[in-house]
C-alpha cells in the first residue's frame, strides 16, 4: 500500500501490479480504511485502478473507492505525461501499465 501511495519509494507501478496479480486473496477492506485513513484521493485512484482489474473484487469496494477520488484529473505516475483518462478514477493511467493491468485479468 506505502508503495502505491509514494510511488518515487517503490519499484514502479508495473511491479507493484504484479504483486497485486499474484496474491491469492487480499484484506480490500483494510485495504480501503487505510486509504481513507491517509486521506489520499490519488492513492483511492490508484486502489480503483488496481481492484477493477483483480478478479472478484465487489462492487462496494470499487464505490468506497470512487468516493474518495480525486476532484481534479491526476497522474496515475507522477511525472509520466501521457496516457489513457479513466474517468471513474479521475486519473491518468500510463498505457505500459493499463496494457499490463488488461493482460493479466
Amino acid at each position: 500500500m506505502d508503495v502505491l501511495d509514494r510511488l518515487d519509494l517503490g519499484p514502479g507501478p508495473e511491479d507493484v501490479w504484479r504483486c497485486f496479480a499474484r496474491a491469492p486473496a487480499l484484506d480490500l477492506d483494510a485495504m480501503v480504511a487505510w486509504a481513507s485513513r491517509l486521506g489520499s484521493s490519488t492513492l483511492a485512484a490508484r486502489l480503483g485502478v488496481f481492484f477493477e482489474h483483480w478478479r472478484g473484487t465487489p462492487r462496494s469496494i470499487l464505490r468506497s473507492l470512487a468516493r474518495m477520488r480525486p476532484n481534479s484529473p491526476v497522474l496515475f505516475e507522477p511525472g509520466k505525461q501521457g496516457g489513457i483518462f479513466m474517468r471513474e478514477w479521475n486519473v491518468v493511467v500510463p498505457r505500459e501499465l493499463l496494457k499490463e493491468l488488461r493482460r493479466d485479468r
